[in-house]
């Protein structure tokens, strides 16, 4: 009886399947290093995205079949899923730098000067006078303009300061839609991140009022 131990020479696969997944995996983390102004970012993703996939397919044409799975398919699908997830991370993060400021007739900044230019007294709040003035003109559409006369009579004819002045236009001011957002995905995500921005600008506004004072 004779028995015959035979080997493949790894260092063909190694070197020619196994380190440029390797490195083609690693090339897509250098997107988070990338200026998100350049746009290289979602190209980069998309290139090691489409070497993985030419990688694997090479693999697959000189590598025997078999049922199992091989450490090089397990390599795969890892070199897939982290390239994957950098490109929708670049995606993502391009989306989020490019949001811009609201700056129509229904933005933050807009009502909220309003207040500014209403407090003709310069008293730092507004009498009710002074708020009637300022409501009509906001121009505000109709619905809004009841939603904010509600809040406005809850308030049973009290002195109307800054502070609460900026949650009643939380409650009304409108973006730019998707001039700001580019998409409604973007805007569902970033809805959070909003309000915790306006609770930081609402702080700092207030404490410049207070040094102006």
């Amino acid at each position: 009886k004779y028995k015959f131990r035979m080997r493949r020479h790894s260092e063909t696969y190694n070197y020619g399947l196994v380190v440029p997944m390797i490195l083609t995996t690693l090339a897509g983390f250098l997107a988070f290093v990338a200026n998100p102004q350049s746009g290289e970012r979602i190209s980069l993703g998309i290139t090691c995205l489409l070497t993985s996939a030419a990688l694997y397919i090479v693999a697959f044409e000189v590598l025997p079949k078999t049922g199992n799975m091989t450490i090089i398919s397990l390599l795969y699908v890892l070199s897939f899923a982290f390239s994957w997830t950098t490109l929708a991370v670049s995606v993502l993060s391009v989306s989020l730098y490019g949001v811009k400021s609201s700056t129509g007739v229904m933005s933050e900044y807009e009502l909220v000067s309003a207040f500014v230019k209403a407090d003709t007294d310069e008293s730092g709040d507004l009498d009710k006078k002074e708020v009637e003035n300022a409501v009509k003109k906001l121009g505000l559409p109709p619905a809004k303009l009841q939603k904010l006369r509600k809040k406005l009579d809850s308030l049973h004819g009290q002195r109307l300061t800054l502070p609460v002045w900026y949650d009643l236009v939380g409650d009304i001011y409108e973006t730019d839609g998707l001039a700001a957002y580019h998409s409604y995905i973007v805007g569902i995500i970033l809805i959070p991140f909003v309000k915790l921005e306006r609770r930081k600008r609402k702080a700092f506004v207030l404490r410049r009022v207070q040094a102006a004072n």
